[in-house]
């Protein structure tokens, strides 16, 4: 990807003091670099940002109405500017559903800095996906231990760079597996660059996701589940190295307090809404030789009334002029 939502890995290794690493640029297939082409419904949470009708960044759905994906990609998006589509193989085409961002989270400790870690954020949707896509799940540690540990393969997917020696992204949906690597093994193949806590780390010899897959999903499947282990936050600008994915399982409590989406030891589901507060509850009886001021409420009767004026003496069960509001019956 070009722009503010590429992952600017050059400018990372110029933070750390670090030269850039040149590798040879071999000739490749044009899709997700050692990845195939694949339908969306292999990927049912896999969702694509877009902003004035260009895709410039990918996101995992983690309910009908959250997406998950990196900050790099919306820190300087207002939530009028983007919208997400899902269920499109093809983004040439009409395929899936369209829908508008109406908040964005970005993690309250992003500095801009990848080396610093919380490449993190959150997209509220104004509707809700509908139930032909399937969220991802959030993981528990134990879950994590199981699905994600070194030496186990997840999958990646996105609309990726097409080639290392090519800035295009790709308009299929791609998708390649990477192995799970230990962050001291990542940091060897960033080439000394050195890979925090905040990250997961991916690895194959014949592919790796690239720029265009930035916010995008890495996630494990068990039976019908999928869960999401890393969000594409950056690697090598050759596309010959490592990918290191935001460790999602590090920030599920932040995800949480923001969405209200838990994994619930495997399920993710939002808490029950709480139940209707008693508008009732604490509401005096009417009194003829009170003054009530506009707002105020009284029971009267067993009804609940709101003054629609600054007034007193007007008895609301016997009101014709309007001056109370009824609100409802008090049980």
């Amino acid at each position: 990807m070009k722009g503010k939502n590429s992952l600017l890995t050059a400018l990372f290794v110029t933070a750390l003091g670090m030269a850039q690493v040149q590798a040879a640029e071999p000739s490749v297939e044009p899709r997700i670099i050692g990845g195939s082409t694949v339908n969306h419904s292999t990927v049912p949470y896999q969702v694509a940002l877009v902003s004035s009708g260009r895709q410039f960044c990918g996101g995992t759905l983690i309910s009908p109405q959250w997406v998950l994906t990196a900050a790099h990609c919306v820190e300087r998006s207002s939530a009028g500017s983007v919208q997400i589509r899902i269920g499109a193989s093809d983004l040439r085409t009409s395929q899936g559903e369209t829908h508008q961002v109406s908040r964005i989270y970005v993690h309250e400790n992003w500095t801009g800095s990848l080396a610093n870690g919380n490449d993190i954020a959150l997209l509220r949707l104004s509707s809700n996906v509908s139930s032909a896509y399937t969220p991802a799940k959030l993981p528990t540690p134990q879950i994590k231990a199981s699905l994600a540990a070194p030496g186990q393969s997840l999958k990646v997917s996105g609309w990726g760079r097409t080639s290392r020696n090519s800035n295009a992204g790709s308009p299929v949906l791609k998708a390649t597996n990477l192995e799970v690597v230990t962050n001291s093994e990542c940091t060897s193949l960033m080439n000394g660059i050195s890979v925090s806590g905040a990250y997961i780390c991916g690895y194959d010899r014949s592919s790796t996701s690239c720029n265009g897959d930035s916010g995008g999903p890495w996630v494990a499947r068990s039976g019908s589940d999928y869960y999401v282990f890393g969000a594409v936050s950056w690697g090598l600008e050759n596309c010959t190295s490592a990918t290191a994915f935001t460790d999602v399982t590090d920030y599920v409590s932040w995800i949480t307090q923001k969405s209200g989406i838990t994994p619930d030891g495997g399920g993710t589901t939002p808490p029950p809404p709480p139940p209707p507060a008693d508008e009732c509850a604490g509401v005096g009886q009417w009194d003829p030789y009170k003054f009530y001021y506009v707002g105020d409420r009284a029971v009267v009767n067993g009804f609940l009334f709101e003054s629609n004026y600054n007034q007193w003496g007007y008895n609301p069960y016997y009101d014709y002029w309007g001056i109370w509001s009824f609100i409802k019956t008090c049980n």
